[in-house]
């Protein structure tokens, strides 16, 4: 891909979600990206999901545009060879748990010596210090410390947790804008630094609604469906054969429904009145939407310019035409061959050229990288492969021992 971050060159060490859909979105923007993996893999590559010829699609989900090398920062040359890539690079992007770069003697304090204009982004659960330091973390149980779970699902129900991985996604999202506050900001004063995200930290951040409510009303926001605090109706509404998606829409929906009489209640003439009758005019509306389908609504909603939707499953949004239209779901030639299809990039520029290459298979260019950008020879080539898989096989004997 060609980009406004063309010429930027990222090493992404990485595992599972946050990291990995960080450097794609990096990717998606031009950057060359290329994917450290430690002789076993990415664990997602493991996941057990559904695959393509092998690659579990949790791994290809996020790993788009990026060229693959395996090296073992244990090792004495796979540790030199990626010191050699950072001497040549912009970004070193992680999601570990604190302390775990500076174990591999791969830090921001270590690599600046390397390289002064370095840039370390490092994606965490909890950050380098508090009391939650130490703990391990994953989407799940941020979105419970955050509240995220305790706002979502139905009124009275057990805590939800959003289908998709939302803390993960934010904390790449915010590495992405740090990453790349960084590197405008290198380019007036020469230096690298160190960018720091926590999972816990964007989480509580798309909760600002729900905390300034909270803050200022001193009212603990409860779960409210599909429903929304500050406007009735609004959410999912069942019709003759499915369910309808509604924006607010008051008063107008009552005379599309046949309901006129709504208009002039007291109980739902203003908004405070209708969202204290919510559960009333909710009933109101599902019992006239079930006179016809879906997509007979739909056509008359918008007939009358009201904010309504399908509530698509994925299979479903998957064959939308405005999600077409959009290039959202992308067509992309693998490299073990044939097509697969993926969720594309939601950023139109007027610079972004080119197509989309497959996630790359476990080590795919570690030839490629080693020697074609590091100059090394073939011989110190073939030794680092035997002193990683030595180390490997050292690792797996005493996994064995330790069962």
């Amino acid at each position: 891909m060609e980009g406004p971050l063309s010429g930027v060159r990222i090493l992404a060490l990485e595992n599972w979600l946050a990291g990995p859909f960080g450097s794609m979105t990096l990717s998606d923007m031009g950057a060359e990206v290329t994917k450290i993996e430690p002789t076993q893999g990415d664990g997602s590559r493991l996941s057990g999901t559904p695959g393509y010829k092998g690659e579990c699609c949790h791994y290809l989900a996020y790993n788009r545009n990026k060229r693959g090398i395996v090296l073992d920062l244990w090792t004495p040359l796979g540790k030199e060879a990626f010191y050699d890539l950072v001497k040549v690079s912009d970004v070193v992007w992680t999601n570990f748990r604190a302390g775990v770069m500076k174990r591999l003697d791969a830090d921001f304090d270590a690599l600046k010596k390397i390289n002064p204009r370095i840039i370390c982004t490092n994606i965490s659960g909890f950050g380098a210090s508090g009391p939650y330091k130490d703990r391990q973390s994953n989407d799940s149980t941020i979105a419970g410390i955050s509240g995220i779970m305790s706002v979502t699902g139905e009124p009275g129900g057990r805590p939800i947790r959003p289908g998709p991985a939302i803390p993960d996604i934010a904390g790449a999202l915010y590495g992405v804008i740090g990453t790349i506050s960084a590197l405008y900001e290198r380019e007036k004063t020469g230096v690298g630094q160190s960018v720091e995200v926590t999972l816990l930290g964007s989480a509580i951040a798309l909760m600002s609604f729900q905390i300034a409510w909270y803050t200022v009303s001193g009212e603990v926001l409860r779960p409210m469906g599909s429903g929304y605090w500050m406007s009735a109706p609004y959410g999912a509404y069942k019709t003759k054969d499915s369910y309808i998606v509604l924006g607010p829409c008051c008063p107008r929906i009552a005379m599309i429904i046949g309901a006129e009489w709504l208009i002039d209640d007291p109980g739902f003439t203003t908004l405070m009145s209708r969202l204290k009758h919510r559960q009333e005019l909710d009933a109101e509306i599902e019992e006239g939407l079930q006179k016809l389908t879906t997509d007979e609504w739909l056509e008359i909603l918008h007939a009358e310019d009201i904010v309504a939707g399908p509530l698509n499953t994925v299979d479903k949004a998957v064959a939308d035409p405005q999600v077409n239209h959009m290039n959202m779901i992308a067509i992309i030639e693998h490299s073990l061959g044939g097509q697969i299809k993926l969720a594309g990039n939601p950023i139109t520029m007027t610079s972004l050229k080119g197509k989309h290459s497959s996630p790359p298979t476990l080590g795919q260019h570690t030839e490629e990288i080693l020697r074609g950008i590091l100059g090394y020879s073939e011989d110190k080539t073939r030794r680092l492969k035997e002193e990683q898989a030595a180390h490997a096989e050292a690792l797996r004997v005493h996994v064995r021992k330790e069962k």
